[in-house]
Parts: C-alpha cells; sequence; structure tokens
C-alpha cells in the first residue's frame, strides 16, 4: 500500500513538473517580451524628450542667437544657426505631432495643433526681424525684439512640455514596475519548480535503483 502511494506521488510529481516546465517556457518568452517592449518603450520616450526640447533649446535658440548675431556684426557666416534652425523647427513639431499619434495623446495632440500656427507666426517673425537687419534698420529690428514674441511663444509652449514630461515619466515607471513584477514572477517560479523537481528527481531515482534491484535478484 505505502509503495503504491509512492508511486502515486512520484507521478503526480513527475506530471506537474513537466507541466512546469512548460509554463517555464511560455513565462521565459513572457520575460523576453517585456524587455523588448520596455526597451522600445526607453527608445521612445528618449526621442519624445529629445524633441520636446530641441523646439527651444536647440531650434528657437539658434534662430535667436543667429539673428542677435548678424544683428551686431552684420556678418552674413553668423546667420548660419538662424537658417539651420528655421529649418529644423517644422521637421522637429512634425516628428512630436506623429509621436503624440504614437502615444495616442489626443488631447495634448490638439493643443500642440493649436501651439503649430504660433510657431509659425515666430518664423514670420524671425523673418521680419532679418529683413530690418539686413537692411540696417537697427532702430525697426530692436522695436520688434522688445515685443519679445519668444516668450509668448514659451508660455504656450511651457504647460505642454511639463505634461508631456510628466507623462513620459510616468510611462517609464510603469514599464520599470512591469519588468520588475515579471523578473519576480520568474524567481518566485524557479523556486517553486526546483521545490517540486527535487523530490520527484529523488523519487524517480529511487524506484529506478529498487527496480534494478529487483531484477537482478530475480536473476540470481
Amino acid at each position: 500500500m505505502i509503495e503504491k502511494v509512492k508511486e502515486h506521488f512520484i507521478n503526480v510529481s513527475l506530471t506537474v513538473l513537466m507541466i512546469l516546465l512548460a509554463l517555464n517556457t511560455g513565462l521565459i518568452f513572457y520575460n523576453r517580451s517585456v524587455m523588448i517592449e520596455n526597451n522600445h518603450l526607453q527608445k521612445q520616450t528618449e526621442e519624445v524628450r529629445k524633441n520636446w526640447t530641441n523646439v527651444f533649446e536647440s531650434d528657437l535658440r539658434r534662430m535667436d542667437l543667429g539673428l542677435r548675431g548678424f544683428a551686431l556684426t552684420k556678418n552674413p557666416q553668423i546667420l548660419g544657426p538662424y537658417y539651420d534652425g528655421a529649418r529644423d523647427l517644422p521637421i522637429t513639431l512634425r516628428r512630436i505631432d506623429s509621436l503624440l499619434e504614437v502615444q495616442k495623446m489626443d488631447t495634448l495632440r490638439e493643443k500642440f495643433a493649436a501651439f503649430s500656427p504660433k510657431v509659425k507666426d515666430y518664423l514670420s517673425y524671425g523673418a521680419e526681424m532679418l529683413a530690418y537687419a539686413q537692411k540696417d534698420s537697427i532702430a525697426d529690428f530692436v522695436r520688434l525684439l522688445n515685443q519679445d514674441k519668444g516668450y509668448d511663444l514659451w508660455k504656450a509652449y511651457s504647460p505642454m512640455y511639463s505634461s508631456i514630461l510628466h507623462y513620459q515619466d510616468t510611462l517609464l515607471e510603469e514599464a520599470r514596475t512591469r519588468y520588475q513584477d515579471a523578473l519576480n514572477r520568474n524567481v518566485i517560479f524557479q523556486i517553486i519548480l526546483l521545490l517540486i523537481s527535487v523530490p520527484s528527481l529523488i523519487g524517480v531515482i529511487y524506484r529506478i535503483r529498487r527496480d534494478t534491484k529487483a531484477r537482478k535478484r530475480l536473476l540470481l
């Protein structure tokens, strides 16, 4: 009776072990998909931050430096940053809009769509300042400069910028949590697998040895 119970226990343990091995394989593939998704999300959030930051810290700043430098020196070469910024800014805006669509941020995308015409107005404002600087109409250049439309543009941009950065931080934190949960599940699963597999294998080894001894006794 006891031997039958032992054999039944071993058979059940081996069955459970095979099921756990199959589940473990599935868990490995799941963890891999989580890692791939996290890497993709990290690259995406970095791209979002880069483009939103570039609007003011790169594109508009280059335009501003080029204009002011040219107005002071009348050196056409100094206009290089201005033209580069004016060229890159629309590209940056299109990238931002595309990323907002990918991340399904419809509300912010609507606000950004309302912001884009203000950027175009600022480009026209910069072109007008450049025209005055090229004609050496410094009084008109200073008059436009004192309007400080860049600050007005920043006031419209800043709330969206803060919102997008907060959202990216949230996405990254959620991704890290999912990844950590996957790692924790994997550790727990491996412990369970070990606790079941070791007794099962010991039982199998015991039964094999017992059967071997029994066959030897029959042969004697």
